[in-house]
């Protein structure tokens, strides 16, 4: 894993500020204060003070322009955007802030309207190297082609699974395997019939023997008798002797034929099946090789796919006819294993051109790939499928997040994912392949608190090479006239944003008052939005219950005095007897 939780015996004060690299641009950096829990608000009712250093000049929230974006954190926003609109390679930001104060939602939202405003990214699949198994091959390809590469190889090969046996089973086929059978006994009888005639001229008898092929002294049509030859004339016994010996040669060469003509068969069996196998297979992938043929490396994949089927197709062979429209279908296809390395592996789909860069939050997955450990058996003839994409792999060519507020770097998978943003390129771990490796173009956000950001330091003291951009998020404003204003301005943003009632502008220095005591240690104002969020919800609930049209002051006491009543500690009536 990349993260694991930390343990509360290990975590360390979180209102200790954690110094940054000195290489981050300090513009970019505001001090961090000492922020208390803003959940739980003041120690005392008695002490919130709602006043406002001027008059809100507005009836209500209506009546303003309505902030939308990150408050407080313009500086943050620009350090994110600095990233993601670099071209230089390896630089990723990381940022540092508390929960409560928005940084999840505003860094992801930033993340993909940038994302939007890029062509997606190419897909990545892994395939079988039918020139060196153990070393899968890592394809590059347009977005949305890999998806279709892999869900066209299956319906293919589900296809061939039915029309193979088929075409193996036609009369056609089975016609022009006893014509090439025929045509080659045929060969071998002629021969034995020519050298039958020519012997029988010069009176020599081809004789078929139990033994095999011989040659006799024939006369009147008849086969000589060893005793009547034995008392002919030595002159004419060394004639017909001489006359067989010249015949045995050309008897040996015919009786080798038959030998040779069963070896022509078989390669002509064989050419005849692969013809009928290209025919078969071509007519299968010819959609999808059209569908792919602008895309170089998808076709060159098809055309070894395709020369490995023909060579194999007996794999489809079911030992009887199928008919065309039966098959196993694509799930079986793809749970055979003889089957498993003309699968494709996807391991980055991002689907269609205009769907923009990949935005990816690191949610208990790994980061890198993987493969499980049953592969350590040694069998790699389409282990790729095996193949795990990690985070790094769904996010090429786009964005990674990963919100590690509160967890700690666990050793292995850190340093891999350091290691992979460094070198630009991954190189997946399997126990019995060497998969090529796949070119990382990533830029990564990290969002951290000060403990969990020391920690990451402490594990890898190399990373704020990798982090070049690292800045904080800043806890409070300075208050003013101006900031009140634009105080209201964020509230009326986050009111239009949950389609809540308006404030009056009673209300909003209520909230401005409350946000001023949050922020009393340093002074100004807190820019912790989640309990000024909540708040609002309240408020916004206790008016609709009072069919009422705006959030008054009212309202917004009513919520601080219910929060102070569950805070105090309630002590048990005690009668005295």
């Amino acid at each position: 894993m990349f993260f694991r939780r930390a343990k509360k015996d290990q975590a360390e004060n979180p209102e200790v500020a954690a110094a940054l690299p000195a290489e981050v641009a300090p513009d970019i950096i505001p001090d961090i204060i000492d922020v208390p829990d803003e959940t739980q608000g003041t120690s005392g009712e008695a002490s919130r003070d709602c006043s406002t250093s001027v008059s809100l000049d507005f009836s209500t929230t209506s009546d303003l322009d309505a902030y939308d974006g990150w408050f407080g954190q313009e500086h943050v926003i620009a350090a994110i955007q600095s990233v993601l609109e670099s071209d230089a390679p390896g630089l990723h930001a990381c940022v540092v802030s508390p929960p409560g104060f928005g940084a999840r939602a505003a860094i992801l939202k930033m993340l993909h309207a940038h994302a939007q405003s890029r062509s997606a990214a190419d897909d990545w699949v892994y395939v079988h190297n039918f020139e060196d198994a153990r070393r899968p091959l890592a394809l590059q390809l347009p977005a949305g082609q890999g998806r279709h590469l892999a869900d066209g190889m299956l319906e293919a090969l589900s296809e061939l699974s039915a029309t193979v046996p088929a075409a193996f089973a036609t009369g056609e086929f089975n016609a022009r395997c006893r014509q090439v059978a025929d045509e080659h006994r045929a060969g071998s009888e002629a021969a034995l019939a020519d050298l039958q005639h020519k012997a029988a001229e010069q009176n020599i008898a081809l004789l078929r023997t139990p033994n095999g092929y011989g040659l006799a002294p024939m006369h009147d049509g008849k086969v000589v008798k060893p005793g009547v030859f034995a008392q002919l004339p030595h002159a004419m016994r060394s004639d017909i002797e001489a006359r067989i010996a010249a015949l045995q040669p050309q008897l040996a060469d015919v009786l080798v034929q038959p030998a040779q003509s069963i070896r022509e068969q078989h390669a002509a069996l064989l050419a005849l099946r692969s013809v009928t196998a290209q025919r078969v297979v071509d007519a299968a992938f010819e959609w999808l090789e059209q569908d792919l043929a602008g895309v170089p490396r998808a076709a060159a994949f098809l055309g070894r796919a395709k020369a490995s089927l023909v060579r194999n197709c007996d794999i489809f062979h079911s030992g009887g006819a199928v008919s065309p429209g039966a098959g196993p279908g694509p799930v079986h296809i793809a749970g055979d294993p003889k089957f498993r390395r003309y699968l494709v592996n996807v391991i980055a789909n991002n689907g269609a051109p205009q769907s923009g860069a990949p935005v990816h939050e690191l949610k208990g997955c790994q980061l890198c790939m993987s493969a499980p450990a049953t592969n350590a058996s040694g069998v790699i003839d389409g282990a790729h499928m095996d193949l795990v994409p990690g985070a790094l792999q769904i996010a090429n060519g786009g964005y990674l997040f990963a919100d590690v507020r509160g967890l700690q770097p666990a050793g292995d998978g850190w340093l891999a994912m350091t290691d992979a943003l460094t070198a630009g390129a991954e190189i997946a771990r399997h126990p019995a392949l060497q998969p090529s490796p796949v070119p990382l173009n990533i830029k990564t956000v990290v969002l951290a608190d000060d403990v969990t950001y020391r920690r990451m330091c402490d594990a890898d003291p190399e990373l704020s090479s990798l982090f070049r951009v690292t800045v904080r998020c800043a806890g409070r404003m300075d208050r003013s006239a101006d900031n009140e204003m634009e105080f209201a301005r964020w509230i009326a943003g986050l009111v239009a944003q949950n389609s809540q009632l308006p404030l009056t502008a009673a209300a909003v220095a209520a909230l401005i008052g409350d946000s001023a005591l949050r922020a009393e240690k340093s002074g100004g104002l807190s820019l912790a939005q989640e309990p000024l969020i909540q708040v609002l919800d309240e408020a916004h609930r206790g008016a609709m219950l009072a069919e009422d049209k705006v959030i008054d002051a009212g309202h917004v006491q009513h919520v601080f005095a219910q929060r102070q009543a569950r805070l105090t500690p309630r002590v048990p009536a005690v009668t005295l007897i």
